[in-house]
């Protein structure tokens, strides 16, 4: 089967990416960052807030607003409400980034099923498509700036079209910057350019001065141009965010420095693979050789080192480390691909054995224990037909996957654990949405009862943005930091808010509780209520003027 899909690559990373988002981007609710991004979009195409950017109406300036315009055109194209629409370019930035890992990879070893693994293991990454689901600007900035990556080594590598290849480097890279700032350039680029020196040796990139030049004036160019003219045009605004975010690096969500090393874990079903693709560095003389390997070695954990390096630390800011880390993933499936039948030492076939049992295993077991699990915890029983023939599918997947095994087709077993990640995201997801939480209380409804009421919405105090986001459209905050209140104009309004405020013009008007809006959707044990996602609704009547 393998041997199908390595004859139409392109195609198959298409297929496989989609496949593995689909579901994803179809049934989980809006994450915080993406209905920032989203607000922000809204408030683009409704307000025209293109370029000096507002999240609920006020300056949205912490992120470069590149992923947001991306969003906004995909909106208008596609429908301005629907999640879907709006996800579209997290879908294309995925496939981007399988399409140029594979011809990255091409540039470097002339091994189609080598090169195909390698992007395979990207686009079924783990923490990958968890930064693409959570609608995070991570995949926008390593997406654009592997690209660039790309045309950098396409310009030194090939005899033909240098300056266009630069010129598409310095584009992509600008755009990276443009998406999330140094972050990229930092933690993929700079390990990159230093391990390929290290492996090449610093004569290995063959550009013109001129070529370069060019390179790194559009990429300035590119990437900063937002930058100076928000600067320019909002100053004050500018400035105060730009310290606030500046300041977090080294005082927010501050880590340990081994905080990222067990950042192979974050690979998903290419844990042991990912890990033992780095082992093979020290035990085989074989992978110590190959200066593509090196460079991709070298690139993986220098990323992890330049990352533990930074105070502040999340688990989703390791990305960039799984990029390279695929490169090597590659290497060691092909070679396990290549060499199987004639591996004589246990350890060597042990690890492999390990990966294809468990994904086996779980191929097998995973329905019924869906099953059991979903019966005994909300009594829903999912033997529909639809259920069966993705049990069916899944439990076929692991008897092919063992069977391969057995034969020692690793290719054919690596198509196993790929169809595995596949059925059971759309598998599993799609029977969350059949389970809703009995407290789950949305809010998309208000903004058209607001209007036949003719009463104005307003909001105090933290409104989440996932509300903000279902109500529709802006909630104006009457408070301010610090801490005064602008009253409303109207006699009679509704206040959104966890609490009340403890204020004068509060206490001497007539409050009444309306309703509470809850957006905790998840159900049974392993589920939690968050209560940023929840606030009460108050019809509040002034019994005083404004001052």
């Amino acid at each position: 089967m393998f041997k199908i899909a390595s004859k139409y690559p392109y195609i198959t990373i298409a297929i496989v990416s989609v496949f593995a988002l689909l579901p994803l981007t179809m049934y989980l609710d809006v994450t915080i960052m993406e209905a920032r991004n989203f607000i922000t979009a809204r408030e683009m195409f409704n307000d025209g807030n293109w370029f000096l950017t507002t999240m609920n109406g006020i300056a949205r300036y912490q992120k470069p607003p590149l992923p947001t315009w991306l969003t906004a055109v995909s909106g208008l194209l596609f429908g301005k409400t629907c999640t879907f629409a709006l996800r579209i370019p997290l879908i294309l930035m995925v496939l981007l980034l399988g399409i140029y890992i594979f011809k990255l990879s091409e540039l470097f070893v002339n091994n189609r099923k080598l090169n195909l693994f390698t992007s395979l293991a990207s686009v079924t990454s783990l923490y990958i498509l968890v930064i693409t689901i959570e609608g995070s600007w991570d995949i926008f900035t390593h997406g654009f700036m592997l690209m660039g990556i790309y045309y950098l080594i396409r310009s030194s590598k090939t005899d033909s079209n240098k300056i266009i290849n630069a010129v598409l480097s310095g584009v992509f890279m600008g755009f990276s910057f443009l998406s999330k700032g140094p972050v990229s350039l930092y933690a993929l680029f700079l390990p990159f350019i230093i391990s390929y020196f290290i492996t090449y040796g610093f004569k290995a990139i063959s550009i013109k001065r001129s070529h370069v030049i060019v390179l790194i004036l559009l990429a300035v160019v590119v990437g900063t141009f937002w930058f100076i003219a928000v600067r320019l045009l909002d100053p004050h605004t500018f400035a105060t965010i730009t310290k606030k975010e500046t300041s977090n690096w080294s005082s927010y969500n501050v880590k340990p420095f081994y905080y990222y090393w067990d950042f192979f874990v974050q690979n998903g079903i290419w844990a042991i693979p990912g890990l033992f693709s780095l082992i093979y560095f020290f035990t085989n003389k074989r992978f110590k050789e190959n200066k593509e390997y090196k460079l991709a070695f070298f690139w993986t954990i220098l990323s992890v080192i330049l990352l533990s390096i930074i105070p502040e630390k999340k688990t989703r800011y390791v990305v960039p480390a799984l990029i390279p880390l695929a490169f090597t993933i590659g290497f060691y499936l092909n070679y396990l691909a290549e060499n199987f039948t004639q591996l004589k030492q246990k350890w060597e076939r042990l690890p492999i054995n390990i990966h294809f049992i468990l994904i086996s295993v779980i191929s097998i077991v995973a329905p019924v224990l869906a099953e059991i699990y979903f019966i005994k915890e909300f009594n829903l029983p999912l033997y529909n037909i639809s259920f069966i023939i993705l049990l069916c599918l899944l439990m076929a997947i692991g008897i092919y996957t063992l069977i391969n095994l057995r034969k020692k087709h690793v290719s054919n077993a690596v198509v196993g654990s790929i169809f595995q990640f596949i059925v059971l995201a759309n598998l599993l997801l799609p029977l969350t949405k059949k389970i809703e939480s009995p407290d789950y209380q949305p809010i998309d409804h208000l903004k058209g009862l607001a209007l036949e009421k003719k009463l104005k919405v307003y909001g105090y105090g933290y409104i989440a943005p996932e509300i903000i986001w279902q109500y529709g459209e802006k909630i104006k905050n009457i408070d301010s930091d610090d801490e005064s209140i602008d009253i409303p104009l109207e006699n009679t309004f509704w206040l959104l808010a966890q609490n009340l405020p403890e204020k004068e013009f509060i206490q001497n008007s007539k409050i009444t509780l309306i309703d509470t809006f809850n957006l905790n959707n998840s159900v049974g044990k392993f589920s939690s209520s968050r209560k940023r996602l929840k606030c009460n609704l108050y019809e509040v009547s002034l019994n005083t003027q404004k001052q």
